[in-house]
């Protein structure tokens, strides 16, 4: 496992509400939350079927899970009974992958989705304890508030066995790393941060879905779109759209320190003095902060 990226701190205001509840295609009802611009279940998804009716293949054998490239789920130690309403189901990625395990107008988060939502929340230095719910988590849980009302469980994960029940908390998000990994969301009863790496897509992790239609869904900043090419980048890096009067880049490395800030009045934005690797572009202005990943070669 890689470990690869904490986020960074813009907004610490918090404001929260509860939504509606949603219904999947199991007739399972979740409680949603509203959190800044986005809408999320404030449950872990237990559905055991697509959205399209069709079933998602149960399996229990490890030596079967782990030789997996099509989509399964399972419950924790197998135990549907107890452990179903109090913790969800796990997936394997290639089930987030259908993009049809959600409620239609839902979806599972995309990398960009977590990230708004844990510098919504203060950056991930801090985020976690406003994500992790107080019951259920080992001791000393970390700076646990719920503020956010994310209501994060420790749900664990299924990798060569099933571990760390009460201690940790794994989310998939959609965003493929490589062939062979995806971007999760991990939190623990002993941080209150929120780490964000890539692990092999037969892995067994928690699923949040996020409300379709919102800020985080089009990227969208001001009346444009930032895209950043080319990426992976060499000594220049270009946005897609010029359109950025009275905004600040900020580019943060994988340790969540700033190695580039200023007013963007120029394109390209050179990074000849980068060092190799993947890096966070944050646009600040007008009120409005937009995060994107690049690399640097």
């Amino acid at each position: 496992m890689k470990r690869l990226l904490l986020q960074t701190i813009f907004i610490t205001v918090i404001f929260y509400s509860n939504a509606q509840t949603v219904t999947d295609i199991d007739n399972n009802v979740y409680n949603t939350v509203t959190i800044g611009t986005q809408v999320w279940m404030a449950e872990n998804l237990k559905t055991t079927k697509f959205n399209d009716g069709t079933s998602i293949p149960l399996v229990i054998m490890f030596t079967e899970w782990n030789n997996l490239t099509t989509p399964a789920y399972c419950w924790h130690n197998n135990d549907e009974l107890n452990y179903k309403d109090k913790y969800g189901a796990l997936y394997n990625w290639y089930t987030v992958n259908t993009c049809k395990i959600c409620p239609s107008g839902w979806h599972v988060p995309t990398d960009a989705d977590w990230t708004t939502l844990t510098t919504y929340l203060g950056g991930a230095n801090v985020a976690g304890g406003k994500m992790k719910g107080t019951d259920f988590w080992q001791s000393p849980n970390t700076g646990a508030t719920n503020e956010s009302g994310f209501a994060a469980r420790p749900g664990a994960c299924r990798l060569d066995d099933f571990s760390l029940l009460g201690s940790s908390g794994y989310w998939w998000s959609s965003s493929e790393f490589d062939k062979n990994n995806a971007w999760f969301r991990l939190l623990s009863y002993n941080s209150g941060g929120v780490l964000s790496s890539i692990n092999g897509k037969t892995a067994g992790f928690s699923v949040r879905c996020i409300k379709d239609n919102n800020t985080s869904m089009t990227n969208s900043f001001n009346s444009g779109e930032m895209i950043f090419y080319p990426n992976p980048a060499t000594d220049r890096l270009y946005l897609k759209n010029n359109n950025y009067a009275n905004t600040i880049i900020m580019i943060f490395d994988l340790q969540d320190r700033q190695v580039l800030s200023k007013q963007l009045d120029s394109n390209p934005i050179d990074i000849s003095n980068l060092g190799k690797g993947i890096y966070i572009a944050k646009l600040v202005g007008s009120g409005n902060v937009l995060v994107n990943k690049f690399i640097k070669e």
